[in-house]
């Protein structure tokens, strides 16, 4: 909102990810398609009750009255946990961008879904994109899941360390590895 202006719609499992006050990353968890958008650049909306009922109708998570500048969609292999990726220029002044996902397919005893939960850093500046299964949650026979899971990761830049935060689960700092919380 802005003023009594919706200048966006935005259902569950979705992300935004502000970058400084003219840029902001969107993307909807358990898809590797992330949008960058302009700030200045967000409409307002007219008729929001129509535009929801047309997104549930359409099962569309999001919509924003304007159209992304960029967009990148990235893709890993079963037992791929780094890759190189050509970001365009448009990205290239991100540091990281840390995103808490779900890949399908990292273990294959596994099926889709929240058993899959990943930390994945992107990280444009060098052309990376890294994927830090999250074993300490994925393999936990105490987690309920669907009732707890993991929603927020973000690097704090004075340890380097990721921190995480998820519903109905508690704070916790990864190790070095990004794949164990440090106990």
């Amino acid at each position: 909102m802005n003023n009594k202006d919706c200048l966006g719609l935005i259902d569950t499992y979705c992300y935004l990810k502000p970058i400084n006050n003219e840029y902001f990353l969107f993307w909807v968890r358990g898809t590797t398609k992330i949008e960058l958008y302009k700030t200045q650049d967000l409409q307002p909306i007219q008729k929001e009750i129509d535009i929801i009922k047309n997104l549930k109708d359409s099962k569309q998570k999001y919509y924003f009255n304007c159209a992304p500048i960029d967009k990148i969609e990235y893709f890993f292999d079963l037992y791929q946990t780094e890759l190189t990726y050509n970001f365009p220029e448009t990205f290239k002044s991100i540091d990281e961008i840390i995103q808490v996902n779900d890949i399908n397919g990292m273990y294959r005893d596994f099926k889709d879904g929240m058993h899959n939960t990943a930390i994945v850093s992107l990280q444009p500046k060098y052309s990376k994109i890294i994927l830090y299964p999250q074993d300490w949650f994925n393999r936990d026979d105490t987690i309920d899941f669907g009732y707890q899971w993991i929603t927020r990761a973000d690097r704090n830049t004075r340890t380097g360390k990721i921190h995480i935060q998820g519903i109905r689960i508690d704070e916790y700092i990864l190790d070095d590895t990004n794949r164990q919380i440090i106990k």
